[in-house]
Protein backbone atom coordinates (compact mmCIF):
# COMPACT_ATOMS: atom_id res chain seq x y z
CA UNK A 1 0.00 0.00 0.00
CA UNK A 2 1.30 3.87 -0.60
CA UNK A 3 1.10 6.46 2.02
CA UNK A 4 -1.92 8.78 1.52
CA UNK A 5 0.66 11.66 1.49
CA UNK A 6 3.77 12.02 1.07
CA UNK A 7 6.11 14.57 2.74
CA UNK A 8 7.86 16.96 0.54
CA UNK A 9 11.21 17.45 0.59
CA UNK A 10 10.69 20.95 -1.07
CA UNK A 11 8.74 22.58 1.73
CA UNK A 12 11.24 24.99 2.22
CA UNK A 13 11.62 26.16 -1.53
CA UNK A 14 7.79 26.20 -1.50
CA UNK A 15 7.33 28.49 1.62
CA UNK A 16 9.55 30.85 -0.09
CA UNK A 17 7.81 30.88 -3.66
CA UNK A 18 4.63 31.43 -1.70
CA UNK A 19 5.89 34.57 -0.06
CA UNK A 20 7.24 36.11 -3.15
CA UNK A 21 4.20 35.67 -5.00
CA UNK A 22 1.88 37.16 -2.36
CA UNK A 23 0.32 33.70 -1.23
CA UNK A 24 -0.69 33.77 2.68
CA UNK A 25 -0.71 29.84 3.36
CA UNK A 26 1.63 28.90 5.93
CA UNK A 27 1.36 25.71 5.34
CA UNK A 28 2.77 24.74 2.21
CA UNK A 29 0.66 22.11 -0.51
CA UNK A 30 1.09 18.22 0.32
CA UNK A 31 1.46 16.36 -2.95
CA UNK A 32 -1.24 13.20 -2.54
CA UNK A 33 -1.30 10.17 -3.95
CA UNK A 34 -4.89 9.15 -5.33
CA UNK A 35 -6.31 5.99 -5.25
CA UNK A 36 -5.89 3.38 -8.20
CA UNK A 37 -7.81 4.22 -10.84
CA UNK A 38 -11.32 2.42 -11.43
CA UNK A 39 -10.91 -0.87 -13.74
CA UNK A 40 -12.43 0.48 -17.05
CA UNK A 41 -9.69 3.12 -16.87
CA UNK A 42 -6.93 3.58 -19.41
CA UNK A 43 -4.68 6.66 -20.50
CA UNK A 44 -2.61 7.38 -23.71
CA UNK A 45 -0.27 10.38 -24.58
CA UNK A 46 1.69 10.72 -27.83
CA UNK A 47 4.68 12.58 -29.10
CA UNK A 48 6.31 13.74 -32.14
CA UNK A 49 9.86 14.06 -33.31
CA UNK A 50 8.68 15.62 -36.41
CA UNK A 51 12.82 15.88 -37.88
CA UNK A 52 13.29 12.31 -37.42
CA UNK A 53 9.36 11.57 -38.45
CA UNK A 54 8.68 9.28 -35.60
CA UNK A 55 5.47 9.32 -33.37
CA UNK A 56 5.61 7.74 -29.70
CA UNK A 57 2.73 6.15 -27.85
CA UNK A 58 2.68 5.08 -24.73
CA UNK A 59 -0.83 3.71 -23.20
CA UNK A 60 -1.89 1.95 -19.89
CA UNK A 61 -4.36 -0.11 -19.09
CA UNK A 62 -5.41 -0.71 -15.52
CA UNK A 63 -7.86 -3.10 -16.31
CA UNK A 64 -7.26 -7.02 -15.22
CA UNK A 65 -8.81 -7.28 -18.82
CA UNK A 66 -7.52 -6.90 -22.19
CA UNK A 67 -8.56 -3.86 -24.07
CA UNK A 68 -8.36 -2.90 -27.82
CA UNK A 69 -7.51 1.39 -28.76
CA UNK A 70 -7.99 2.02 -32.20
CA UNK A 71 -5.55 5.54 -32.88
CA UNK A 72 -6.67 7.86 -35.15
CA UNK A 73 -4.15 9.71 -37.22
CA UNK A 74 -4.81 12.81 -39.28
CA UNK A 75 -1.25 14.46 -39.48
CA UNK A 76 -0.40 15.58 -43.03
CA UNK A 77 2.36 12.35 -43.40
CA UNK A 78 0.39 9.05 -42.94
CA UNK A 79 2.07 6.15 -40.47
CA UNK A 80 4.32 3.78 -42.64
CA UNK A 81 5.70 1.18 -40.39
CA UNK A 82 5.97 -0.10 -36.44
CA UNK A 83 9.29 0.68 -35.62
CA UNK A 84 8.86 -0.68 -32.14
CA UNK A 85 6.31 -1.88 -30.05
CA UNK A 86 7.48 -2.66 -26.09
CA UNK A 87 5.07 -3.92 -22.72
CA UNK A 88 5.45 -4.10 -19.59
CA UNK A 89 2.89 -6.53 -17.68
CA UNK A 90 2.21 -9.40 -15.14
CA UNK A 91 -0.21 -11.63 -14.29
CA UNK A 92 -1.57 -8.90 -11.44
CA UNK A 93 -1.60 -5.79 -10.51
CA UNK A 94 0.44 -6.35 -8.01
CA UNK A 95 3.26 -8.03 -9.36
CA UNK A 96 6.73 -7.28 -8.38
CA UNK A 97 10.52 -8.81 -9.50
CA UNK A 98 12.19 -10.34 -6.04
CA UNK A 99 15.34 -12.85 -5.96
CA UNK A 100 13.03 -15.95 -6.59
CA UNK A 101 11.37 -14.23 -9.47
CA UNK A 102 13.50 -11.43 -10.94
CA UNK A 103 11.42 -10.95 -14.73
CA UNK A 104 7.89 -11.27 -13.06
CA UNK A 105 7.48 -8.09 -14.53
CA UNK A 106 9.87 -7.17 -17.48
CA UNK A 107 9.95 -5.80 -21.32
CA UNK A 108 8.26 -8.06 -24.00
CA UNK A 109 7.49 -7.03 -27.71
CA UNK A 110 4.10 -6.68 -27.77
CA UNK A 111 1.80 -9.56 -29.21
CA UNK A 112 0.00 -9.43 -31.57
CA UNK A 113 1.63 -6.19 -32.94
CA UNK A 114 0.11 -3.47 -33.70
CA UNK A 115 -2.15 -3.45 -37.12
CA UNK A 116 -1.00 -0.54 -38.75
CA UNK A 117 -4.15 0.44 -41.03
CA UNK A 118 -5.01 3.69 -43.58
CA UNK A 119 -5.86 5.75 -41.17
CA UNK A 120 -4.08 4.72 -37.75
CA UNK A 121 -3.10 1.64 -35.76
CA UNK A 122 -4.88 -0.76 -33.56
CA UNK A 123 -3.79 -2.10 -30.49
CA UNK A 124 -4.66 -4.85 -28.51
CA UNK A 125 -3.63 -3.79 -24.40
CA UNK A 126 -2.81 -6.64 -22.47
CA UNK A 127 -4.65 -6.58 -18.98
CA UNK A 128 -2.22 -4.31 -16.20
CA UNK A 129 -0.13 -3.10 -19.02
CA UNK A 130 2.57 0.02 -20.41
CA UNK A 131 2.37 -0.33 -23.92
CA UNK A 132 5.11 2.05 -25.67
CA UNK A 133 4.62 1.89 -29.75
CA UNK A 134 7.48 4.01 -31.91
CA UNK A 135 5.70 4.29 -35.75
CA UNK A 136 7.78 5.71 -38.48
CA UNK A 137 6.05 8.88 -40.75
CA UNK A 138 5.75 8.14 -44.30
CA UNK A 139 7.43 10.98 -46.87
CA UNK A 140 4.16 12.15 -47.75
Amino acid sequence: TLPATLPPPYAQGVKAFSRRRGLSSSKPPQPRLTTAPPASRWIATASMDARARLVNLKLVNYAPNARPVDVAWSGERAFARVLNATVLTAASADAQNNLSMPDAVAPAALDPPPALGPTGLSIAMPPWSLVVVTVALGDQ
